[in-house]
């Protein structure tokens, strides 16, 4: 494993770097201007944070489909087949790569956050907390995010599969915003004198926002469990 784990890290070595100097570069204009403005307000704190948390994850999310990409075009998968290596094993390196990139991406986040609040002058324990939150909600968000890349490209092309993950992704931003703007910017307005409707609906958005992650942590698991299976039956 400690071999498929450095192979992974060397076909991807470039784009590491490329990805931490990018991250390191937008880290210091943010610190750089969060310290020249002299904010000492933590909730800028938090959004500065936000914006690269968000940037971070994404990253991290994504890298692991350069390494199939690479896989695909120099056929080293025949390779690696031709050894003792079993493709469970080469499955379980790529979520294991995913993971690390994860959780490294994260540590960054959480290590910016920190300074964040050091800067503005309002760090204090509770803080600490929100750094182990963080710390695990990217790391989560990062291996859901590979998890539908690697099991999809299991079964499919690295073209089609990243088509079927963007489009997917995409569609539910979209249709998580249209659901805002209707519910808050037509709906409630319209029932703001009628408290059963606005009742009703508040139920609805509830029950949304709670059905609606339930159903992808269930795609997710169910991707996850099957990507075995295609990585089994894949032709190579």
């Amino acid at each position: 494993m400690k071999a498929l784990l450095l192979k992974e890290f060397y076909t991807m070595k470039n784009s590491i770097i490329l990805s931490a100097v990018l991250t390191a570069g937008i880290m210091t204009v943010f610190l750089t201007l969060l310290g020249t403005v002299g904010a000492r307000n933590g909730d800028i704190a938090v959004f500065l944070f936000g914006s690269t948390f968000l940037i971070i994850t994404i990253i991290s999310s994504v890298m692991i489909t350069g390494t199939f990409q690479n896989d695909e075009k120099s056929g080293w998968m025949q390779y690696a087949l031709a050894t003792p290596v079993s493709r469970k094993q080469y499955l379980n390196s790529k979520y294991l790569f995913q993971l690390i990139a994860g959780l490294t991406g994260s540590i960054c986040s959480a290590c910016f956050l920190i300074l964040c609040y050091l800067i503005t002058g309002s760090f204090n324990a509770g803080v600490l907390l929100w750094v182990l939150f963080w710390i695990a909600m990217g790391t989560a968000i990062s291996m859901i995010i590979g998890i539908w890349y690697i099991s999809l490209m299991t079964k499919y092309t690295y073209a089609k599969a990243s088509g079927i993950v963007i489009a997917i992704f995409m569609s539910l931003f979209f249709l998580l915003t249209a659901l805002a703007v209707i519910t808050y910017g037509v709906l409630i307005p319209v029932a703001d004198d009628h408290k059963d409707m606005l009742i009703l609906i508040n139920f609805i958005v509830r029950g949304l926002i709670i059905l609606i992650p339930i159903a992808f942590l269930t795609s997710t698991g169910i991707l996850f469990y099957k990507s075995y299976r295609w990585i089994a039956q894949k032709e190579i």
